[in-house]
């Protein structure tokens, strides 16, 4: 199409005259023509009223026949002559272009009805050249097209057929390529599951077998462990320790109280290390998440990261001679030399007391001044505050990190291995003991809530003598000498009523091996003889 035809505003400069001209005989041919279809517009036709060059897009008027007028292709036999006269002066492709698009208009009339209202013309107006050219590129556009036409267009391709039939093949191809991916994805995915498949079905046999050759080295341990002669050895090295640790204990309060702390050290760090050891090969270790080792790590802070701040010491001091000091009465702690777990729960509870007690009267010991009460420098308020709020809120912290720690994080660990030991199942493991009753007033459901409270409770009641032992030196050391001795006499029963008995109970056995293998030699003998 030539780009005179399809803009009117760019004609070509060497047919302008000869265009105008012929244009304006097309527009009165037209409307010569276009009298005949309609009488009460006949006069009115010659001449455009619009100068803006607007065609009229209400919906057309239907003529006498039924048939919908096209008033630019009803009017073929003049409109062709004037077209073809127009055309040969301004150029040849122009007027074979207009011809062919009026005769494939006339073809395809019936199926590709095109529908246009009827322009109107006023009297006393002129045409102009941008009139002209507007029919002419009206007459252009209404030409019918082929679907196939119009979507070649809409690609952007000019000819049809080789170029339909390669954009057709590169669909085809683009959508084989998107299954083979697809494909491609789905089995990939399936590759993946089976691999993760195999992957967790290896990873659960090795975790057997790990734990049936842990199983098995630990057996193999505890076969070594319990040999009489690798435990009698243990327990003279374990009672040895325990003595020299009680006079290095003793030597230490009367001759360097300001020392104690280092000497706590100094002890507590292989004591902790050997618990953990043994507590995790015999699956007690959860007992180290208890409040009274989390009262050791209070400890060594305050002693090497905060030694001035008055109300941590204060706070320690209340924990210290408070529950961890009663724990001794309330799990019968107990000082039996020959063991070395008996000794380092004697160690854990009783030495913080110790600690405590050497700062608080630590002037006092080396001027040898001990009075028996010191008067209330502080309010009650502040007293409360100190010795009870305070430490209170450690309490609280500990419990919360402790219920986190068995109910959320190792909820699923724990309800899998049932043999793995609590503070809460070492209490109602019995369920005719007395421990277990009182933990289930509320329902077997209900003795965690129950455990929690009545240790609260506990806590609670422990630090009310507190405030009474940092005024008083003598109430101190009446009330530390009274949980030794209670640690004095749970050791004293265990030797007596357990150790002895079993003790006996050995040295039976290996009597009666003894007196066996005697008279299995004399039998021996007498075959002999």
């Amino acid at each position: 199409m030539n780009q005179s035809k399809i803009h009117p505003a760019i004609p070509d400069n060497g047919a302008m005259s000869t265009s105008m001209g012929g244009a304006t005989d097309n527009i009165q041919t037209r409307s010569e023509n276009m009298g005949t279809t309609s009488n009460s517009q006949a006069d009115g036709s010659s001449r455009r009223g619009d100068n803006s060059g607007s065609v009229n897009n209400s919906p057309p008027h239907s003529s006498t026949s039924g048939r919908t007028t096209d008033p630019f292709h009803d009017v073929s036999p003049n409109h062709r002559q004037t077209r073809q006269s127009s055309g040969g002066s301004g150029g040849g492709s122009s007027s074979s272009s207009c011809s062919n698009s009026t005769s494939s208009l006339e073809e395809n009339d019936q199926e590709f009805p095109i529908q246009v209202s009827e322009p109107s013309f006023g009297d006393d107006e002129k045409f102009s050249y941008f009139d002209a050219m507007e029919v002419l590129y009206f007459d252009d556009m209404l030409e019918p097209q082929h679907p196939s036409q119009s979507l070649s267009n809409s690609v952007g391709s000019s000819s049809s057929s080789p170029e339909k039939s390669s954009n057709l093949q590169f669909g085809k191809t683009q959508i084989s390529n998107q299954k083979n991916e697809c494909d491609r994805e789905t089995n990939n995915t399936t590759e993946k599951k089976s691999i993760r498949h195999k992957l967790r079905h290896l990873t659960r046999q090795q975790r057997l077998n790990l734990k049936s050759k842990i199983q098995k080295r630990r057996k193999k341990l505890q076969k070594i462990l319990s040999d009489p002669v690798v435990v009698m050895t243990m327990d003279k090295f374990s009672f040895v320790f325990g003595v020299l640790n009680i006079m290095i204990i003793e030597l230490v309060l009367l001759v360097a109280p300001d020392r104690m702390g280092i000497l706590y050290t100094v002890l507590l760090v292989p004591l902790m290390m050997a618990r953990y050891v043994i507590y995790r090969a015999d699956l007690y270790h959860y007992f180290m998440y208890d409040f009274c080792y989390f009262s050791q790590i209070m400890m060594l802070v305050h002693m090497y990261a905060y030694p001035d701040n008055e109300r941590l010491v204060k706070a320690l001091f209340a924990i210290s001679n408070g529950p961890l000091a009663m724990a001794v009465v309330l799990w019968r702690n107990s000082l039996v030399f020959h063991s070395m777990d008996k000794m380092t729960s004697m160690f854990i509870h009783v030495l913080p007391p110790l600690v405590t007690f050497c700062h608080r009267w630590e002037d006092h010991l080396l001027k040898k001044q001990f009075p028996f009460y010191e008067a209330f420098e502080d309010s009650w308020t502040a007293n409360i505050v100190d010795f009870w709020l305070n430490p209170f809120c450690y309490y609280v912290l500990w419990q919360i990190i402790y219920l986190f720690k068995t109910e959320i994080i190792s909820k699923r660990k724990l309800r899998y291995n049932t043999e793995i030991m609590t503070s809460l199942r070492w209490l109602t493991r019995k369920p005719d003991s007395t421990s277990y009753k009182v933990l289930s007033v509320f329902g077997e459901r209900n003795q965690l809530p129950t455990f929690v409270s009545i240790q609260a409770v506990y806590t609670m009641v422990t630090y009310l003598i507190v405030p009474l032992l940092w005024h008083s030196f003598w109430l101190h050391s009446v009330y530390l000498l009274g949980i030794f001795i209670v640690a004095l006499v749970n050791g004293a029963k265990y030797y007596f009523h357990v150790f002895a008995v079993r003790y006996i109970e050995e040295i039976g056995k290996k009597v009666e091996e003894e007196r066996s293998a005697e008279s299995r030699k004399d039998e021996n003998d007498t075959v002999e003889e």
